[in-house]
């Protein structure tokens, strides 16, 4: 079996075959920043850094929703 996966399905969340956990992904330095209500100037310049948990895929920033949040509550503690 063949699951074909588009970015849209990705960005809404994608539930994996047989499990129960949803990914929920945010794509593009200004969806994260809206996320985390930053400036998109100040959000590119953190993730240029390496300030926040985000990779790039193909050349577009991507995190987990929940990674954002547990890194910023556990900074905060």
């Amino acid at each position: 079996m063949i699951t074909v996966v588009t970015r849209s399905s990705i960005t809404k969340g994608l539930r994996m075959e047989g499990s129960e956990e949803k990914i929920d992904l945010l794509w593009g330095g200004e969806e994260i920043a809206k996320f985390i209500g930053r400036t998109r100037r100040a959000t590119f310049d953190m993730l240029d850094k390496g300030q926040l948990p985000a990779r790039k895929v193909n050349g577009r920033w991507v995190v987990e929703r929940k990674t954002l949040i547990a890194f910023f509550t556990e900074s905060a503690a």
